[in-house]
């Protein structure tokens, strides 16, 4: 007995092709996700970095400020408000030996756009442009070497400094 199949081939073509077509746009997605996904993880680890490479600077920055701190030839002058800006304050930490200075400020008012604040050293009562500095740095900020000073004093200035103090803009300090 002869048996004799007639096959569609049509049908088949189209069910394989059916089939394919599923399969190829299932990988297509789960690529797409996948690609997505790893741009996530990729933007989280570039933060992440950019955290950690600002938690090691910070770092190192407490450790220079500590060792300014804990140096035993360091002289620290507080310079508080008067009554224009009673919350003002200021501290110079001074190194007589090596010349360094640096000066840590809180609550100053702010300066205008084209000015900024300045420190002077006053020695034998005559003022020596210690350097200017901002407000919005929470740390110490280093200054010009001061050679010799018996106290410190601030203006404020031009933006970029003044050779000498404009004492209607001083700042009167404690």
């Amino acid at each position: 007995s002869n048996f004799c199949v007639t096959v569609n081939w049509d049908y088949v073509v189209k069910g394989f092709a059916s089939r394919t077509e599923s399969s190829r746009a299932h990988v297509k997605t789960q690529y797409q996700q996948t690609r997505s996904a790893l741009a996530e993880v990729t933007a989280r680890q570039n933060l992440l970095s950019d955290e950690l490479e600002k938690a090691s600077y910070n770092s190192g920055k407490m450790k220079e400020e500590m060792q300014v701190l804990k140096n035993p030839d360091i002289k620290m002058v507080a310079m508080k408000g008067m009554p224009n800006a009673p919350e003002a304050m200021a501290m110079v930490y001074w190194n007589p030996v090596t010349k360094e200075a640096y000066v840590s400020v809180k609550n100053l008012p702010p300066a205008a756009e084209n000015e900024q604040y300045q420190l002077w050293a006053l020695v034998d009562g005559k003022p020596v442009d210690a350097g200017v500095f901002e407000l919005s740095a929470d740390t110490l900020q280093k200054v010009k070497d001061v050679s010799a000073a018996q106290t410190f004093a601030v203006t404020l200035e031009k933006r970029g400094g003044s050779p000498s103090p404009t004492l209607e803009n001083y700042r009167d300090w404690e």
